[in-house]
Parts: C-alpha cells; sequence; structure tokens
C-alpha cells in the first residue's frame, strides 16, 4: 500500500499548525522566561524567578534565538512542512517550562539536526557561499546541543552556541552585501577569519591560544563594519537609518565583546561581560535593527512595523545595557542589578511598541478596504 495519503496528510497537518502566528507566543514565552531567569542571576532573589535561572541560557539560546532563526530560513523555502524545524524546536521551551530539561535539550538536538540538514539541502541546490556559512552555523547549534547533553555545563556548549549565531549573521548580512561590489581579495579574507574562527573552537579555551577565537571576532567585527551594505543606508532617512544605526551598534559590541575577552578585566562579573557583550549587545541589536523588515515576513504580512518611536525605546535598550555592563566592569553589583532589570523591560518595551505600530496600522488598513 502506499504511503503517499499518510504523507499528504502529514504535511497538511504540519503546515496548519506550525503557522508562525500559532508559534509566536511559545517563542514569547521562551523570551520572558530567560528574561526572569537573568533578573534572578543578577541578584533579584523572588522565589518565583528562581526555577527559571538554572536553563536561563537554554530559554534565550535555543528557545528564542534558535526558534527565530529556524521560524526564518523555514519561511524562505517552497515546502512549508519544513516548518515543523520551528514546531518542533518551540516544543522544547514547553518541556523546559514543565521542568523535564532532559528532554527539552533532545528536543533541540533534533531541530538543530533538522535545521543542519535544511540548509544543507539548500546550500546543495543553490552553491552559495551565504548558505554554506548558514549550514556551518546550524551544525554549531546541534554540535554545542550535544556536548550540553553530555556534558550538562553550560560553559562547555556555548562558544559552538555563540559560533551558531556568529555564522547565521555573518550569512544573512553576506546575502545583502552580493549587491556591492566586494574585492575578491576581502571576500577571501573574510572566508579565512572565519576558517581560523571555526578552528578556535576546538582549541582548549584555557590554555595557550585562547585569544584566537576573540581575535577573529574582532577582525569580522571590522570586516563587517567596513564592507557591509549597511553604510549606504546611514545616511538616509526613516526605517533604513534605523537599521543601519542598529546593525553598525551591533558590530560595536562585536568589538567591545572580543576586546573584553582578550584582556584580562579585573572584575568579579568578567564573565558576564563576555556573555552579554555578545547576546544582549551584539545578537539582540542585529535582531532590533532587522525586526522592521523580518517580522512581516515571518508572519507574511506586508504592515511596516517602523516607527520613529522605535528610536525612544531603542536608545533606553542600548543605555541600560551600557549601564549594567559598566557597572560590571568596576563591580558594582546593585547598579548592576537595576540596569539589568531595566534592560529586560525594554527589551518587552520595544516587542510591546512593535506589536502596537503592527495593530494600529492594521486597523487603519481595514478603515480604509471597508470605506472602499
Amino acid at each position: 500500500m502506499s504511503n503517499a495519503p499518510i504523507l499528504k496528510d502529514l504535511n497538511v497537518h504540519i503546515k496548519r499548525y506550525s503557522k508562525p502566528i500559532l508559534l509566536l507566543p511559545i517563542v514569547l514565552l521562551a523570551l520572558l522566561a530567560g528574561i526572569a531567569g537573568g533578573w534572578w542571576r543578577l541578584g533579584q532573589h523572588s522565589p518565583w524567578l528562581a526555577s527559571f535561572a538554572p536553563s536561563h541560557a537554554l530559554y534565550m539560546i535555543g528557545g528564542f534565538l534558535g526558534s527565530l532563526i529556524s521560524l526564518e530560513r523555514a519561511m524562505t523555502v517552497r515546502k512549508k512542512a519544513w516548518l515543523w524545524v520551528p514546531l518542533t524546536n518551540v516544543c522544547s521551551v514547553l518541556a523546559g517550562l514543565l521542568g523535564d530539561w532532559s528532554l527539552a535539550i533532545l528536543v533541540q538536538i533534533v531541530a538543530s539536526a533538522g535545521l543542519t540538514v535544511l540548509l544543507y539541502l539548500q546550500t546543495h541546490r543553490y552553491n552559495q557561499t551565504p548558505l554554506l556559512l548558514l549550514t556551518i552555523g546550524a551544525l554549531c547549534w546541534l554540535t554545542g546541543n550535544l556536548l550540553f547533553y553530555k556534558e550538562l555545563f553550560v560553559a562547555t556548549a556555548l562558544p559552538w552556541w555563540m559560533a551558531f549565531l556568529v555564522f547565521t549573521i555573518v550569512g544573512e548580512r553576506l546575502t545583502l552585501t552580493k549587491f556591492l561590489p566586494t574585492p575578491r581579495w576581502a571576500k577571501n579574507m573574510l572566508y579565512f577569519i572565519l576558517a581560523s574562527y571555526l578552528i578556535s573552537l576546538f582549541l582548549p579555551f584555557h590554555q595557550t591560544l585562547s585569544w584566537m577565537g576573540p581575535l577573529m571576532l574582532l577582525f569580522i567585527a571590522l570586516w563587517l563594519s567596513y564592507f557591509d551594505i549597511a553604510k549606504l543606508l546611514l545616511f538616509k532617512k526613516g526605517r533604513f537609518s534605523y537599521i543601519a544605526a542598529g546593525i553598525f551598534t551591533a558590530y560595536f559590541w562585536l568589538l567591545i565583546h572580543a576586546f573584553t575577552s582578550l584582556t584580562a578585566v579585573d572584575s568579579a562579573f568578567q564573565y558576564d561581560l563576555y556573555i552579554h557583550t555578545f547576546f544582549l549587545g551584539f545578537v539582540f541589536s542585529m535582531i532590533w535593527a532587522h525586526a522592521p523588515i523580518i517580522f512581516p515576513l515571518l508572519f507574511t504580512s506586508n504592515i511596516s512595523l517602523y516607527h520613529p518611536s522605535l528610536w525612544v525605546v531603542w536608545l533606553i535598550y542600548q543605555l541600560s545595557l551600557l549601564g549594567r555592563l559598566w557597572s560590571a566592569f568596576y563591580s558594582f553589583a546593585d547598579l548592576r542589578l537595576l540596569f539589568g532589570q531595566i534592560n529586560g523591560y525594554s527589551i518587552l518595551a520595544i516587542l510591546l511598541t512593535m506589536a502596537t505600530i503592527f495593530l494600529w496600522r492594521r486597523g487603519i488598513a481595514k478603515r480604509a478596504l471597508s470605506s472602499i
């Protein structure tokens, strides 16, 4: 008997239950759980926050960022059955919220393997270097998940999770930079830097060549700052200047991350500086820059999420992050907690502002259609 009807039904169910708008609440739950765990780690020891603290990294990296990236990549392919990848990954968030993180990381292993296969097939089909970089990034996420499952130690998996985001972001930016006449020598230089960065992941973290990874990240930030197409948007108006400012702010934070990793920072919170200059500085700044474009595409809407009010909440986010990391550098624990709380609320404020813009503009569009 043919399995075609079964596969067809499975494809229909996957497409029905993995619509982006249905996955969004769970992705936001991962973000909220990650923020709550982060506040507890900063020193806000409220009883209701304690359960989120041990899995803070897994909520933020695998649950939130992994789901967003998987969703974005699945939406770019013609066969929407690939939405099973983000659908599977958000299930890890539910497992984590129910207290079973052993199951949650297994689910993330399956999802990261699925993303790797999806990107490999795209790379094989289109033979484009940016897609190859995205594939390497997904493989790094899978490797980090496997290491965490084996060791149950975040620091072991963390360099691989960071590499997942580095290769993903660089691959995405190169997709746009291909429209610029970038010299071949410059592209070859970037590929050499990325290869060196990948090699550094296999080196012992605390031994002689521990400087290699951070140094390569510094070179990546400098290369992108000079060759990224976003430099053409800096002096334009509206959403273009907002996007460009966000992208170059992200590169600034990557430079700060590299410097803090290369130098011996005399602070009790050196690990905090190492982690959050990268994730909150580099990665989240890149998310805020792309959000007005990417989020409407994910939810198949042509409504722009940009409004000048975004500058206000974006600035609060950046200043509170700067204050938090300045406090960490000088070991001011109370100020670090205060700025960390403001920074967490500013994340929610940015999302709420974009949601308000969307609903407001959708309402205007509906009224305009009804008046025709």
